[in-house]
């Protein structure tokens, strides 16, 4: 229960703007497959502007999970904290690889796609079974490495479909994660300095520093 509760409370916020993404996403790549230079800008561009927003959000999350977890559950999901934090990292890579599988979805991979599946699931199972004795964090970390392992797949194959140049590459994550650990600091300091009651205005301070950072 615990560790549904964290996952449903990192998951939420960003599945909700991935699929308002997608949906505009996937249709439009799926018109312009047969051109791929066409193709290769729009992913490219799609990828940079949702990295600057699931990235923030992620790590912006983790030096706030005390307040997020206590506000939104109350102090019996205490243990909650420490999973949220790790299940954060796992999401970072879950959603940036929603546009690499969507990508091979419109380019009519499915071969590789299910490969990428394949190769995950035995990943991610050794992961979480090597590191669960360490208790709930083990099993989150076990599904941030399976996360983190699909997305390393997907940007291999990436180079082989779009064949995307190294500055490309780079200018999809770099300014999310420059970003993200800006916002992460400012949020991660708010959090050590500032102590106030109820807990609530506390996680507004960060909201509110988080977001004058970004």
């Amino acid at each position: 229960g615990i560790y549904n509760r964290a996952n449903m409370l990192v998951s939420l916020p960003t599945y909700n703007i991935s699929v308002a993404v997608a949906r505009v996403f996937f249709p439009y790549i799926a018109r312009i497959q047969h051109d791929i230079e066409r193709f290769k800008q729009v992913y490219v561009k799609a990828a940079t502007l949702s990295s600057l927003i699931y990235i923030p959000l992620c790590l912006g999350m983790i030096p706030a999970a005390r307040e997020i977890t206590l506000v939104i559950l109350g102090d019996k999901w205490v243990d909650g904290i420490p999973v949220f934090q790790m299940l954060a990292i796992a999401m970072m890579f879950h959603f940036a690889s929603m546009f690499p599988g969507q990508c091979g979805d419109a380019l009519k991979h499915l071969r590789e796609r299910t490969i990428v599946l394949l190769l995950t699931i035995p990943v991610m199972a050794a992961a979480i079974a090597g590191l669960l004795s360490s208790d709930m964090v083990g099993a989150a970390a076990g599904f941030a490495i399976g996360q983190a392992f699909r997305f390393g797949v997907y940007m291999w194959l990436i180079r082989r479909w779009i064949a995307p140049t190294s500055y490309e590459y780079a200018h999809m994550f770099f300014p999310g994660l420059v970003i993200g650990l800006a916002v992460m600091l400012v949020v991660g300091i708010v959090h050590t300095l500032v102590q106030l009651s109820p807990l609530i205005l506390k996680l507004m301070l960060e909201i509110l520093a988080g977001g004058a950072i970004y």
